[in-house]
């Protein structure tokens, strides 16, 4: 029986640790053990622990390092990876697949110091290509690079990302492009789904969106990479623009940027139209609520949130950058930061019931081609 120990940084649930879920949870245990290491929940974090507690669920063993964070601090990945040598050590894996750019780097070092045979590090969108100021973009992109020299092998979710990846020195051959597959979805149906949401919205704010108007959606953690103050904004515009809709939007998830959103929201005079509806568990479930779902990211990797939108047959609009690319057609994206841009689509979509449907069922025909889970599991364990 092999060992398989799976890495990742952060206990809440997000791309990266849904990826590592599902290839947890869905091993032949007759032939694989799988160990899952991460880092313990943080009490300031609404959706802190949900990969602990679902593992825990599913009976998969798991680890936690307490001092394995996002955030850089010299101190903490010293002990980050003592920590990480002493697990290897002790659980002498056969295969350590790594994930996110903190855990793959320290983790990558100590399996090659253990001699483990199989080192796999996932590239859930490369760090280097986010905002950040230029020595740091430097220094990720380094990093990056070691994270690859020292694994076996580097998987990339997304065409652009492993067109980066090839031209980099000395590493270029370590690359497979394996896309994240999306499970079977249990959906509410959309009046079901639609009282849902509106009950827990009136919790929240007092408001009750009416359920026969437009609703626009997304399911994305408050950070600055989603952009989600753009979303607020194109919306804002669209709705003071077209009194004649009805158009609600919808925010699920959480995050550090949460006061900015909804301060942002205040001050568009959108209180009543545009709600932060906070983390909530399964959210895939209720996204045939929606009449198009959007994601405008500044960076992403291979986004499930958008594969389960098309599993619901729901239309939809996301920026135009890596990951995102590989799933939406050209008519279907938008550049990023562009509220105007994003604002014009979305009412295309909105005024056309006929053109909503049509893309729908574009985008759910792809979904179920090109992006099964079973796909994703056989070809991952073809590196094991």
């Amino acid at each position: 029986m092999k060992k398989i120990l799976y890495v990742v940084t952060k206990s809440n649930w997000g791309g990266a640790q849904k990826y590592v879920y599902d290839l947890a949870t869905s091993l032949d245990k007759n032939l694989y053990e799988p160990v899952v290491v991460l880092g313990s929940p943080h009490e300031d974090e609404q959706a802190s622990g949900v990969l602990l507690e679902r593992l825990k669920v599913e009976g998969v063993r798991s680890i936690e390092v307490g001092s394995m964070q996002r955030d850089i601090s010299l101190g903490k990945e010293w002990a980050v990876f003592w920590n990480l040598l002493g697990i290897i050590l002790k659980e002498k894996p056969d295969v350590v697949h790594l994930n996110s750019s903190k855990a793959g780097g320290l983790g990558a070092f100590a399996a090659r110091i253990c001699f483990v045979r199989h080192i796999i590090f996932t590239v859930h969108g490369w760090p280097f290509l986010e905002k950040t100021p230029g020595r740091l973009r430097t220094l990720m992109k380094f990093l990056s690079w070691l994270t690859v020299f020292l694994s076996h092998k580097s998987i990339v979710v997304s065409k652009d990302n492993l067109e980066i990846g090839k031209r980099m020195f000395l590493v270029g051959n370590k690359f497979k492009l394996i896309y994240n597959g999306v499970k079977k979805v249990n959906f509410y149906e959309k009046a079901e789904t639609r009282e849902i949401l509106r009950k827990k919205v009136e919790v929240i704010t007092g408001v009750s969106p009416a359920k026969d108007a437009l609703w626009v959606g997304t399911i994305a953690e408050y950070t600055r990479n989603k952009s989600l103050d753009v979303l607020v904004h194109a919306l804002a515009k669209l709705i003071d623009n077209r009194r004649d809709l009805k158009v609600f939007g919808f925010l699920i998830g959480d995050g550090e940027e949460r006061k900015i959103l909804e301060t942002k929201i205040k001050e568009d005079g959108m209180t009543n139209h545009i709600f932060l509806t906070g983390f909530i568990p399964d959210a895939a479930r209720l996204l045939k609520a929606f009449d198009v779902f959007t994601l405008v990211s500044q960076k992403e990797g291979h986004p499930y949130t958008l594969l389960e939108a098309g599993a619901a047959s729901i239309a939809s609009v996301g920026t135009n950058i890596s990951g995102i690319q590989d799933i939406l057609s050209e008519s279907n994206l938008v550049e990023p930061n562009n509220p105007n841009e994003l604002e014009r689509i979305l009412e295309s979509l909105l005024t056309d019931s006929t053109l909503r449907q049509a893309q729908g069922k574009q985008l759910h025909e792809k979904v179920e081609k090109d992006f099964s889970f079973s796909k994703t599991l056989s070809e991952t364990l073809a590196l094991y």
